[in-house]
């Protein structure tokens, strides 16, 4: 019970977190916009960082039943509560926690139209993408890595964070804005989504040396097998979204007709294949290592 607690809170965590980066991200592409979806992608990141603020605590305390192994009453054993709230379990709560705060203030500015903290929000936004990106630094198999494959673990979180996260801002701007203004948003994202992949893909490939030795090791145990499904996975979000960048995006820039209802179709598929990632990364880092085997 508590793997399968603990797996599914880690997921939501993931999906909270690259929710609040993508938002960010999306409000800097469409900053001049309309203000009505200006807003509504501002709700968008709020509710992320709510809902990662909530999750990371429910987690924390999942640990802390799973550490116990005594029912659900062990969940609230304050002891062993405050002997993880001292350890790196702990420390990767509180600066999630405080990531996910700062982008909620940064958030609420714009949702309030308060326009004279506007210069605030890249530090806002900036700091809170790093702090994010840091937490994945200190807890787990990845804590006793050397400071470049942790500099390649944030580089692959804030890349799939502003890939995978704007999808929803990108579907709601396609379904109102005029087709030539989501032509250009949609290519100008397409544009920045190639190096952003070119990056995940390079900070993939030596974070996979780096704990496995070998990308031959990906067949020869549990965690490479759950790594290379979740590449399966990533592949078949590449496709989709090469659909999109090269075909779709033309036929929305000419207003052809269904070509926007096409789009938001292949944005849903593709934001069911990244919860399905999610799902994937938190069995394969909550069950197994680089280091077990079948």
């Amino acid at each position: 019970m508590w793997s399968a607690l603990m797996v599914l809170s880690k997921a939501g965590i993931y999906a909270s977190l690259i929710g609040s980066m993508g938002a960010a991200f999306s409000l800097w592409l469409i900053y001049t916009s309309s203000r009505p979806l200006i807003r509504k992608v501002s709700v968008y990141g709020l509710y992320s960082a709510l809902c990662g603020a909530f999750l990371v605590c429910f987690a924390l305390f999942f640990q802390v039943g799973m550490t116990a192994q005594s029912g659900l009453s062990g969940m609230f054993d304050f002891g062993l509560l405050s002997f993880l709230w001292a350890t790196p379990v702990g420390e990767v709560v509180r600066i999630r926690l405080v990531g996910l705060f700062v982008a909620g203030i940064g958030f609420t500015l714009i949702i309030f139209g308060i326009s004279r903290t506007e210069k605030l929000l890249p530090f806002l936004f900036g700091g809170s993408v790093f702090l994010l990106a840091a937490s994945f630094f200190v807890s787990g198999h990845t804590a006793g890595l050397t400071a470049l494959p942790k500099i390649a673990i944030g580089l692959h979180l804030v890349c799939i964070g502003f890939w995978i996260g704007s999808l929803l801002p990108l579907f709601w701007a396609v379904a109102v804005l005029p087709a030539k203004d989501s032509a250009v948003l949609l290519k100008r994202f397409g544009d920045m989504a190639i190096w952003l992949v070119v990056l995940l893909t390079v900070a993939g490939g030596f974070l996979i040396i780096e704990l496995l030795g070998s990308p031959l090791n990906l067949f020869r145990s549990t965690y490479g097998g759950g790594l290379v499904l979740k590449f399966s996975l990533v592949l078949i979000l590449l496709l989709m979204a090469a659909r999109n960048r090269y075909s779709l995006v033309p036929r929305i820039a000419e207003d052809s007709e269904n070509s926007a209802d096409e789009f938001r179709v292949t944005v849903i598929f593709e934001m069911i294949f990244a919860v399905m990632i999610f799902i994937v990364i938190a069995a394969v880092t909550t069950l197994t290592g680089p280091g077990l085997v079948p």
